[in-house]
């Protein structure tokens, strides 16, 4: 499944109190090696290992665990390249920062995962593709709520 949708951040025509670039990057950053504070359902995470732009952790579910690599472009981008296992088919989500106009500011989310657009497509069951627009609206939810989160951390003067 690949889905891609885009969160407004700034838009000058309503908002009296746009984010700079750089604290929507530091946001974005602390949602990726403190994931804890922006998914309730994680029992744990953790760095396990770092290199110049990119770092590996493991996300605790409970029930499962998962391992992700992620790649660091400053300002501009996150890749998070989710191992396959089990319990997760793996994938990836690229989130990128976008500026389409003088005092316009969103992030765009590429998400590619391992289950089926179509019934009987490979990588899964015809009942899998049951499934898709629960995930895309769950992904559009998680991603609206971090924009939401990394602005209450910003008003609260956690962002710089």
């Amino acid at each position: 499944m690949q889905f891609e949708h885009i969160v407004l951040v700034n838009d000058p025509r309503v908002d009296s109190a746009p984010l700079t670039v750089a604290q929507l990057w530091r946001g974005l950053m602390r949602r990726a090696e403190d994931p804890m504070l922006f998914m309730e359902q994680l029992e744990g995470a953790r760095v396990t290992e770092r290199g110049q732009d990119w770092f590996r952790r493991e996300l605790d579910f409970g029930h499962f665990t998962v391992a992700d690599t992620v790649h660091v472009v400053h300002e501009k981008s996150l890749r998070f390249d989710t191992e396959a296992s089990e319990s997760h088919p793996g994938g990836s989500l690229t989130v990128a920062i976008e500026t389409p106009a003088p005092g316009v500011l969103c992030v765009r989310f590429s998400y590619q995962t391992g289950l089926p657009e179509q019934p009987g497509q490979e990588g899964g069951d015809a009942s899998d593709s049951y499934f898709v627009p629960w995930v895309k609206s769950a992904y559009r939810d998680t991603d609206v709520d971090a924009i939401r989160q990394i602005r209450a951390l910003a008003a609260a003067g956690e962002l710089g």
